[in-house]
């Protein structure tokens, strides 16, 4: 009787215990292309969000307002296994340049559509797998030296409609 009553108990609370798919209002998160997604596209959010499940791969943060992104921004509220990240259209004006700190297996960043005019250094230091990096649309004017930290894995990076006047 004792064990029966164990394995009820401990079914009820399995059953009752959140699933990552019940994120809160206003996101929708779903599995897409076996990937565990957040969909929080033009939701007038104003800050990352610290409700979502810590195992989220991609993210999209779409035509929010995020006019500075902070530092650790991601890893501050637990989003440390993101691979991709969408913020087009977010009014993003400056990045704090460990603003995508410790998001080791991040592949994709999209920042296009934005108000970003400069890119520090070292903003995507620790982000050795970083593919694709899209800052289209940015009125970006110049690259310094050494613009970015080494990213071997780097294949597309996206500077189309940019006001670049300088490339070192």
């Amino acid at each position: 009787m004792g064990a029966f009553f164990l394995f009820l108990l401990t079914l009820a609370l399995a059953l009752a215990g959140p699933d990552w798919t019940d994120c809160p209002t206003p996101c929708q998160c779903k599995w897409i292309s076996g990937k565990k997604t957040a969909y929080c596209k033009k939701q007038s959010l104003t800050t990352i969000p610290a409700y979502l499940d810590e195992g989220m791969q991609v993210l999209d943060l779409s035509q929010n307002y995020f006019p500075k992104l902070s530092k650790a921004a991601f890893q501050a509220v637990g989003l440390i296994n993101l691979q991709r990240i969408y913020l087009r259209k977010s009014e993003i004006i400056e990045i704090h340049k460990d603003a995508f700190k410790d998001l080791i297996i991040l592949v994709e960043v999209d920042l296009s559509n934005n108000k970003i005019s400069t890119i520090h250094p070292k903003t995507f230091t620790g982000n050795e797998r970083l593919r694709i990096l899209n800052l289209n649309n940015n009125p970006l004017q110049q690259l310094v030296q050494a613009q970015f930290p080494v990213l071997p894995h780097l294949r597309n990076l996206e500077l189309e409609q940019c006001q670049l006047k300088l490339i070192h």
